[in-house]
């Protein structure tokens, strides 16, 4: 009886409340919440290069029209689409902005959500901790990140051309920007990027403020939520080469800091396959050391192979172990071989024209872990920069794990960040590209 009286109650209640609503506020009242998927979109080749002029060419004809929308998916006042289009060397961008008060245009300080702006959210590797960022205003003023974990930026400064035309005829402005696909952290084993194309437009006059994008955040304040983020296939992905960015850090570099640095994980070298054995990664630069944290997972620790604790002793390749290897700018006859066990002995080694010479010293210091209870071993390896002769940020690299025979059903594991597909480490040509940031 009580429980009726309660019912008819919430009816009566709710009966009330809807008689004083219009039929819209009623639909919205009655609706269960509703965010439809990221949307998808191909891009295709182009032949011929993009003339970065801000103006329209007949090659953007090629390209899928993006349209936007508001942060909450309705549709938009001032109207925006965007095009993609990519070459061997650049990533293009294209937005197409309406505007109604077109001589405030650009009126306001250029700061990101003040003036009016259009950004490019970048994820090229799938990693919703790290991304690039551009932002492109209509005076043409150009700004671009990383933008990391806990919502930190990291400086990034990548050759982007970008050109704006402001078409009164037709009350638009319109954008072009160029990305140099060599900035971007692009790991090719991913079938696909997460990207997202947004528009801030300012106040004027009495017009509303607007955010808008091709993929709605359902945020109306904030536009960095990757997991909104559309997806982009169409790419030749297999053709570029795996590189990433090494991210400067303050000295010493805390747990803290590690949480914020670039991580990645180790797949089979031979055929890129998933790794049975997890190996994860992390890489940073305080200007004076590069560091690097491996996490490689064990399903059967008890059993780990690690005997030798001397320094350059042959016997060190019996053993579990982590390589790391480092070749200046894009010279593949000369590179840098660091192995670790998980005893934290090394062996460290120059290579000059596929010889190898066990004089040279990395004057690394390493720290390692053998934790039974996370069924994992854990190394720190510090490597002073200037032991690595060559003054520069760009460095070609690669990381390899070797997880020795435990039994007979398991053989030897060897994965690596850049496969080599081939059944040993030492092939230069596929290490992957490491930029250090200044």
């Amino acid at each position: 009886m009580i429980v009726k009286m309660w019912v008819m109650r919430i009816i009566i209640f709710s009966g009330i409340f809807l008689s004083g609503c219009n039929s819209k506020q009623i639909k919205k009242f009655l609706s269960p919440p509703w965010r439809p998927a990221p949307p998808t979109c191909s891009i295709i080749k182009t032949k011929t290069p993009i003339q970065i002029d801000g103006k329209f060419e007949d090659t953007w004809k090629q390209a899928d029209t993006l349209v936007f929308v508001n942060w909450d998916s309705s549709e938009c006042v001032e109207k925006t689409t965007a095009s993609l289009l990519y070459d061997d060397k650049y990533l293009y961008v294209r937005f197409v902005c309406s505007e109604s008060v077109m001589e405030l245009l650009g009126a306001k300080p250029e700061i990101p959500y003040h003036d009016d702006v259009v950004e490019i959210f970048l994820d090229t590797n799938r990693d919703p901790m790290n991304y690039h960022l551009i932002q492109v205003f209509p005076k043409g003023k150009i700004k671009h990140l990383i933008w990391a974990w806990s919502n930190e930026s990291f400086d990034w400064n990548p050759d982007v051309k970008a050109a704006v035309f402001v078409n009164t005829a037709k009350g638009t402005w319109d954008v072009e920007v160029a990305v140099p696909l060599e900035s971007l952290d692009i790991d090719p084993r991913q079938a696909y990027w997460k990207l997202n194309l947004t528009r801030t437009r300012s106040t004027k006059n009495r017009t509303p403020f607007q955010d808008s994008a091709w993929s709605p955040t359902f945020n109306r304040s904030n536009a960095h939520i990757p997991k909104y983020f559309g997806f982009v296939n169409g790419l030749n992905l297999k053709q570029m080469e795996l590189s990433m960015t090494c991210p400067k850090m303050k000295q010493p570099v805390t747990t803290e800091e590690w949480k914020r640095t670039t991580s990645f994980d180790l797949a089979g070298i031979i055929d890129n396959s998933t790794a049975i054995e997890k190996t994860f990664a992390s890489i940073c630069h305080d200007g004076k050391n590069l560091y690097i944290r491996t996490v490689c997972f064990d399903s059967e620790i008890e059993k780990i192979k690690a005997k030798n604790n001397k320094h350059d002793n042959s016997k060190i390749w019996k053993d579990d172990l982590i390589e790391i290897f480092l070749s200046p700018g894009d010279d593949f006859n000369n590179y840098y071989q660091i192995v670790v066990n998980p005893l934290g002995a090394v062996s460290d080694l120059s290579w000059k024209n596929k010889i190898s010479d066990l004089k040279w010293e990395s004057g690394c210091i390493v720290k390692t872990k053998i934790d039974k209870d996370k069924k994992c071993w854990i190394t720190i390896v510090t490597i002073p920069l200037k032991n690595l002769t060559v003054d520069i940020s760009r460095w070609r690299f690669n990381l390899t794990r070797t997880r020795q025979i435990r039994n007979r059903r398991r053989p030897i594991e060897d994965t690596a960040w850049a496969p080599t597909f081939q059944k040993f480490s030492q092939v230069p040509e596929r290490f992957g590209l490491l930029r250090l940031q200044e």
